[in-house]
């Protein structure tokens, strides 16, 4: 968080890059994916299920308010500090 000059420090900025985040968020859930397949050894396959893998080619294209909701689980990290 940067303090916003001329307001006292009673404003905050944070710049937030939401491509990075998403890829962050889409290699995340990818190696998921990977290690289950790995580990799965005939198993009940969740990821499959779930269509992790169908969810993570949405996220090409970010969806409207991706932007607000990463800038709010960036806040939450920092209250959370």
């Amino acid at each position: 968080l940067q303090d916003v000059p001329g307001l006292n420090n009673n404003l905050y900025a944070m710049e937030v890059d939401t491509q990075e985040a998403i890829s962050n968020f889409q290699t995340a859930i990818r190696d998921m994916v990977d290690t289950n397949k790995q580990s799965s050894g005939g198993g009940m396959d969740i990821m499959g299920q779930l269509k992790l893998e169908e969810f993570l080619d949405t996220l090409d294209t970010p969806p409207p308010g991706a932007d607000e909701l990463i800038a709010l689980a960036q806040l939450l990290k920092i209250v959370k500090q």
